[in-house]
């Protein structure tokens, strides 16, 4: 027991003289058991695996990642589907305005067909340029 006095009492520095280097070992001496027990503690008090309320956060976090990608996925894939729709649609329209051209111009000979096709070209070139103002024809 009177060793841990002693020892007690050169931490406190009781036993010895301001400036000497029993002072200074004391200094260092309590500087390391502090440093020690702060980190024993620090070690103590930190939790070896994530908290619960840390998983679920990860957890939500790469499914929500994952309903993203999902997403997106799906939503090219409608749009895909869309453009195909609107690209097969748009090939019927030209097909039936082709049958519709060559129903209209099949009674005509081959020289009014042409005078009506100039006549449709020119019309647009005027419709186009804003020239279609009345005027000659």
């Amino acid at each position: 027991m009177t060793v841990l006095q002693t020892i007690g009492g050169f931490l406190k520095g009781a036993y010895t003289k301001f400036g000497t280097s029993a002072n200074l070992i004391r200094e260092v001496s309590v500087s390391v058991l502090t440093a020690v027990a702060v980190a024993v503690l620090v070690q103590l008090l930190t939790p070896s695996e994530p908290s619960p309320v840390a998983q679920v956060g990860d957890l939500l976090k790469s499914s929500m990642a994952a309903q993203h990608k999902a997403d997106s996925i799906e939503g090219q894939l409608r749009l895909w589907q869309v453009q195909r729709k609107v690209d097969s649609l748009t090939q019927v329209i030209q097909d039936l305005h082709e049958k519709d051209s060559m129903r209209a111009n099949a009674g005509l000979s081959d020289l009014d067909a042409i005078i009506r096709i100039n006549g449709a070209i020119e019309s647009n070139r005027r419709a186009s340029t804003g020239q279609n103002r009345g005027g000659h024809r």
